[in-house]
């Protein structure tokens, strides 16, 4: 288990710069458990010596030292049964926890090189680090941390402020509803003048403005956002949340220009800080524009969305914060990745010519992860109705290409029906950035019906024959 050449230390590793994880001996790769032979209490006392001491050999945060048992890792022996759910003599899965742990895990001393007056010299690990949480991120006279450990909020009361007062203006924003959406930003400029509610507050406008199109409004205050920012106790957190702004801003207006290098920004500063609703929602953005970036300039390498949209739900499950906000954000990563496996983006343009059966049972069940959602209570907020009506449009829309021509019109009119509400709510609440998908599902859905009801008439007067 823990010799030369077991990668037991590999997953060591890997496992707490992660989320944590389960190492299993005793399970073959396909499933099938044979167990390890573990014949006295003595040899159990040996293996879990061997692990401790392959453990500890590693290089942990200097803020954990020495790793413990019950805390950054756990081992398990768990007794194999037959088919008769008898244990079998001697037989055990081994079963090893490692749990999340940030601030690196390294198998060994970090080895890395640097050009030196072009020559190659060995890089110190203070000098790695610098690099990692390069200076930009530092203020002045602030020291390199004793390890390399995610950014977090300066306190838990500002966390839980961030989440629960952008929680109140996000909800005004989802609904469509401007005046009070106002005037709750005004009652809360008023109570509190701290810079960090200032930033929060103007974060919410820019995104009210764009939603509205309102671009050039937004652009100010997106400004005024950029001119307080080093003010704020938090200033690295809401860098990122300046930066996806600014990538949301020009996604809504359509300027493609620099939106890859802004989101590719975004995404590497979002993996500095500790996951959760800040980083979540940095990384729906990106699955809901990743596409449409890759179409426009195929030579991005950026991740697709259905990968975007479950490294997003992992960041959700970390919000330490109870939230309606998560569940909303859980809804809008379905209909991500229905649009997704529709072959659509976020703009309503369709990617691929057509899908298979297997793409669309997997948009058919994100639609109905988020209508069990709304089952379990947590109901649409108007602007995700406009979006939950378009996917479905769509997914009408692709249900006819693969079904017999008597099912065809009724999928299409029924495609038909879902973006004309979906263009209604649009209209009502004022969301101009959604108008456009609605007009081009609508128009879709139209010129297919013309066809399918000119290829029956063609086909009528034959059958009379």
């Amino acid at each position: 288990m823990t010799g030369k050449g077991n990668k037991f230390s590999c997953y060591v590793s890997a496992f707490p710069n992660y989320n944590g994880g389960h190492i299993y001996y005793g399970i073959r790769d396909a499933g099938i458990v044979e167990g390890e032979l573990i014949s006295n209490e003595e040899d159990i006392g040996e293996i879990t010596k061997k692990v401790e001491k392959a453990i500890n050999k590693m290089i942990w945060p200097e803020q954990v030292g020495q790793p413990k048992r019950g805390v950054h890792w756990e081992i398990f022996f768990q007794p194999v049964v037959d088919e008769n759910s008898k244990p079998i003599p001697s037989t055990f899965v081994v079963v090893i926890y490692i749990a999340p742990c940030l601030g690196g895990v390294f198998t060994e001393e970090p080895e890395c090189y640097e050009m030196v007056e072009g020559k190659v010299k060995k890089m110190s690990f203070a000098t790695w680090k610098r690099r990692v949480l390069h200076t930009g991120w530092l203020r002045s006279g602030e020291e390199i941390p004793s390890s390399v450990q995610r950014i977090t909020w300066s306190s838990r009361e500002a966390r839980k402020t961030f989440t629960v007062k952008g929680e109140k203006l996000r909800k005004l924003i989802n609904k469509g509803d401007w005046d009070a959406f106002s005037r709750e930003c005004q009652i809360l400029q008023r109570k509190c003048q701290a810079c960090e509610m200032k930033l929060l507050v103007l974060s919410k406008q820019v995104t009210a403005c764009y939603r509205r199109g309102s671009f050039n409004e937004a652009r100010i205050l997106l400004e005024e956002y950029k001119t307080i920012l080093s003010q704020a106790q938090d200033h690295l957190i809401f860098e990122v949340i300046r930066l996806y702004l600014q990538a949301a801003l020009k996604r809504a207006s359509g300027d493609f220009q620099e939106l890859a290098r802004l989101l590719t920004e975004a995404l590497s500063k979002a993996e500095l800080i500790e996951p959760g609703l800040v980083t979540a929602t940095v990384y729906v953005f990106a699955a809901t524009v990743t596409d449409l970036i890759n179409s426009k300039d195929p030579s991005n390498k950026l991740d697709s969305p259905d990968v975007l949209s479950i490294r997003a739900l992992e960041h959700l499950q970390r919000v330490p914060d109870s939230s309606d906000v998560i569940e909303d954000m859980k809804q809008k990563v379905h209909v991500i990745l229905a649009t997704f496996h529709l072959g659509s983006n976020i703009s309503g343009q369709h990617i691929k010519g057509s899908i298979d059966n297997l793409c669309l049972d997997k948009a058919k069940t994100s639609i109905a992860a988020v209508y069990k959602s709304v089952i379990d209570g947590n109901s649409l907020s108007a602007y995700r109705d406009v979006q939950v009506n378009l996917v479905q449009s769509v997914c009408n829309y692709r249900h006819s290409q693969v079904s017999s021509p008597d099912q065809r019109t009724r999928l299409l009119r029924s495609a038909f029906d879902c973006a004309k509400k979906a263009k209604c709510l649009a209209k009502q609440y004022n969301f101009t950035e959604m108008l456009q998908w609605c007009k081009t599902n609508q128009a879709l859905c139209t010129e297919e019906l013309v066809r399918v009801t000119l290829e029956h008439l063609v086909r009528k007067p034959s059958l009379q024959e």
